[in-house]
C-alpha cells in the first residue's frame, strides 16, 4: 500500500492499494495528521463462510489520539471518495471514553481494482491540538446528577444550575441527563425564556430540541416575541445555522 503526500493545510489524505492479495490478515497504516487529531487506516480480510476460496476486505477509520492524550474526543464528518468521483458520507463521535469508538467501519466488500485510489475528507468540531482539561465536580454537582439519572428526590434541576449539568451531561456523555435536562426546559418548571432555551440548544448542539422548538414555537410563543428575538444579546450569540433555519422559518 502507498499513499500520497500528506498536505498539512488540508483536511484530505489519499491512499491507493497496490496489491489487495498482499494483505494476508490485516493492515494498519502509517498516521495522517488532520486538525490535531491521529488518523489511521485498517484494513482485515476474511474469507467468506459460505465459500472459503473467496475473501471480502473491511475497511476502518481509527482515530488514534489516546496514543497522545488521556481524555479527547472528537466529532468528524467523513467524506470517502472512490473511483469516478462516487463518496460516501459519514458522521461519528470518536472518544477516549468508549474504545469501540475509536474504530469506524466504512465498508466490507470485495477488493477494489489495484492501484484504486481513495481519497478521505475529515472535518472535526474540536480542534486535537487543545488538551481537554479535567473537570471538577463538586459534592453537590454529583449528588444532582445522580438525582436526575435515577430520579431520586432531593436536590434537582433549576434554572441556575442546568447549565452546569449539561456541560456534565456533555462531558461525561450522560444522555440520559441531557433528555431529562430537556424535558425540564420545555417543562412548565423553567422560566428561562426564548433566547435562553434557544441558545442552550445551540451551544450543546442538542438538534432535537432546536428542531422542537422550530416545530412547536408558534404554540408557546407569539410573533411579536419571536420578533424581539433578533434584538437580544442570545440572538447574536447562535450560530449562523440555527440563524439560518429561525430566518427561513420565521422570517425574522
Amino acid at each position: 500500500m502507498t499513499s500520497l503526500p500528506e498536505n498539512k493545510e488540508a483536511n484530505t489524505f489519499s491512499v491507493s492499494i497496490d496489491d489487495w492479495d498482499s494483505i494476508q490478515d490485516e493492515f494498519l497504516s502509517t498516521v495522517f495528521r488532520i486538525n490535531g487529531y491521529p488518523w489511521r487506516l485498517h484494513i482485515s480480510r476474511k474469507r467468506r463462510t459460505e465459500d472459503s476460496s473467496l475473501h471480502f476486505f473491511s475497511l476502518f477509520l481509527i482515530c488514534d489520539k489516546s496514543s497522545e492524550a488521556e481524555l479527547w474526543k472528537c466529532t468528524a464528518e467523513i467524506k470517502l471518495i472512490q473511483k469516478d468521483d462516487f463518496a460516501r458520507r459519514y458522521a461519528h463521535t470518536f472518544s477516549s471514553y468508549d474504545e469501540d469508538s475509536r474504530k469506524m467501519c466504512l465498508w466490507s466488500r470485495s477488493a477494489l481494482c489495484n492501484g484504486h485510489k481513495l481519497q478521505f475528507e475529515i472535518k472535526t468540531k474540536e480542534d486535537g491540538n487543545r488538551k481537554m482539561e479535567k473537570i471538577h465536580v463538586n459534592k453537590k454537582e454529583f449528588s444532582i446528577i445522580r438525582n436526575v439519572m435515577y430520579r431520586f428526590d432531593g436536590a434537582s434541576l433549576t434554572d441556575e444550575n442546568v447549565y452546569r449539568m449539561l456541560i456534565l451531561a456533555d462531558r461525561f456523555e450522560l444522555k440520559i441527563v441531557e433528555d431529562r435536562i430537556v424535558s425540564y426546559l420545555l417543562s412548565s418548571s423553567s422560566s428561562l425564556s426564548l433566547e435562553d432555551i434557544i441558545l442552550i440548544a445551540d451551544q450543546f448542539d442538542i438538534f432535537f430540541l432546536i428542531f422542537f422548538l422550530m416545530q412547536n414555537i408558534l404554540t408557546r410563543f407569539t410573533y411579536h416575541q419571536l420578533m424581539n428575538l433578533r434584538q437580544t444579546p442570545e440572538f447574536k450569540q447562535l450560530s449562523d445555522e440555527t440563524r439560518r433555519v429561525l430566518f427561513k422559518t420565521y422570517r425574522l
